[in-house]
């Protein structure tokens, strides 16, 4: 029985508990995006960015336990290095290589989802662009349209150069 063994299902589990997470975060900043709810969908991008780092970092704890599994097994430091969980569950063999597999296909689904809802999310965020450059423009350059006053009382052009759409009067 090998001693990292234990190690690597650990960080299989904390790996699929956290992409699990971050499904959960994706599917709420999809709703956030449909809604237009801003501040949430800025405190659950924050939120993802916390899970994102996390799971990076228990993928570089899960490859050094590779690396030594596989030195364990007598596989060199780049075999071992791209070593596949496939081929360490069977180095380990029964009882590991069941919970091993099980726990590979479970996180590779879960990223498998993230990645569908990421599209969504992609091709939400591309269908809204040009909605907020247009309020964006009202915003910084006035109301689009024909002739409009400053607070001062003069003619501008909407949208002129300096104009905000505080400064417009119709």
């Amino acid at each position: 029985m090998s001693q990292w063994a234990p190690a690597l299902r650990k960080h299989l589990e904390e790996l699929v508990r956290l992409n699990e997470k971050l499904l959960r975060l994706v599917e709420a900043r999809r709703e956030a995006m449909a809604s237009r709810d801003g501040a949430r969908l800025e405190a659950l991008v924050a939120q993802e960015r916390k899970v994102g780092l996390a799971v990076f970092h228990q993928e570089q704890k899960r490859r050094e336990v590779m690396a030594r599994l596989g030195a364990e097994f007598g596989k060199g430091g780049d075999e071992a290095a791209s070593a596949t969980l496939s081929e360490a569950a069977e180095w380990l063999g029964e009882p590991h290589r069941g919970a091993l597999l099980g726990l590979r296909a479970k996180l590779h689904a879960t990223a498998q989802q993230i990645g569908r809802e990421n599209r969504t999310a992609l091709m939400l965020a591309q269908r809204f662009l040009p909605h907020f450059e247009e309020l964006l423009s009202v915003l910084l350059e006035g109301t689009p349209g024909g002739q409009s006053y400053t607070a001062g009382g003069q003619a501008a052009r909407s949208g002129g150069v300096g104009m905000s759409v505080l400064d417009v009067r119709v």
